[in-house]
């Protein structure tokens, strides 16, 4: 008899080995159980168990694998571990178990892809109901952020606007990444919410001395005037130096100083400078940076939708600036 020695791998072994019909993996081999369980390593694991007609087993997999967060923030799991949760389910024929379990995705992660395969698998009609409470769920989801990914990702507009016009004051400008794709969503048909985002993202460059983002705040700017911007006329101040001053050159519009000591040629925003002083800054009992920056926070929504303005009739700058572009 003679003996023949081959450079196998485990995954040519196992290859050789499903050609007569005997099931192993060596992924499955090398991994002990409670590393199966692991997020990184439960989605191929199980996948393998159901292309190998072992449904159960995989379905085992991965609830192990979700109930050992143990009720926790799944916030670093795999959106691999709810797509293989969804398909050993499927492979099984639990069609409630299935939808109860997209459902509960959709809540946590707000994912857009998950609504659509669970709305495709319930009976006619009640598709519109289950997307109705679907929206109402997005409006009041802690995270603003995961519920405008979400309406670019559908996408819905009018409740990307809805989110915006009723929670802008959670609005963080720094998330560009975001803020940019939604305000292209709304800018045709909700310009006011769109301006809004805008707004808190020029607000953050500016306030934040983040130069590099200057360009871009400028070109919101541009876009949404009517009118070509010959000039820009700021005071002296720090963030208006050097960096504002050439990317505004840049795009062809002048930018000029004021002169030092003559607030009178920036009349209204020294007009609102007084407001601030007298209404607000001089009414602080503490002034350190944390209690501060939320105050003032607190005053600006306060100056812009609650307070009437004798220049807009009464009106508030939100209502006034509603009803010009409406």
């Amino acid at each position: 008899m003679m003996c023949v020695r081959f450079s196998l791998s485990l995954r040519n072994v196992e290859d050789l080995l499903h050609e007569r019909r005997i099931d192993i993996s060596h992924e499955m081999v090398r991994y002990s159980a409670q590393q199966l369980t692991y997020h990184t390593i439960a989605p191929n694991a199980a996948r393998r168990l159901l292309r190998a007609g072992r449904p159960e087993d995989a379905l085992w997999i991965m609830e192990t694998c979700i109930a050992s967060e143990g009720g926790r923030n799944r916030a670093f799991d795999t959106p691999e571990v709810d797509s293989a949760h969804f398909a050993c389910l499927e492979a099984l024929g639990k069609e409630d178990n299935l939808r109860s379990a997209m459902w509960a995705r959709f809540k946590t992660q707000l994912c857009a892809e998950t609504l659509r395969r669970y709305l495709t698998r319930l009976p006619d009609f009640d598709d519109d109901e289950a997307l109705l409470n679907a929206r109402t769920h997005v409006r009041i989801h802690p995270d603003l952020l995961q519920g405008l990914i979400f309406c670019v990702s559908w996408p819905d507009a009018g409740l990307a606007a809805d989110l915006i016009l009723s929670r802008h004051a959670e609005l963080d400008g720094n998330i560009y990444d975001v803020l940019t794709p939604t305000s292209e969503l709304l800018r045709a048909e909700h310009p006011l919410a769109a301006t809004l985002i805008w707004r808190s993202m020029i607000t953050f460059a500016i306030q934040n001395n983040r130069a590099k983002r200057y360009r871009h705040a400028a070109r919101h700017i541009i876009e949404k005037f009517p009118f070509r911007i010959r000039e820009v006329r700021t005071d002296n101040g720090h963030e208006f130096q050097a960096k504002f001053h050439w990317h505004v050159e840049d795009l062809g519009i002048r930018h000029a100083y004021i002169k030092r000591g003559t607030p009178q040629l920036n009349g209204k925003v020294e007009r609102s400078h007084r407001s601030d002083q007298q209404e607000f800054y001089q009414l602080l009992s503490y002034k350190g940076d944390v209690d501060l920056e939320a105050k003032l926070d607190e005053w600006e929504r306060f100056y812009n939708f609650a307070r009437p303005h004798g220049a807009h009739n009464g009106q508030t700058p939100y209502e006034a600036l509603r009803d010009k572009l409406q």
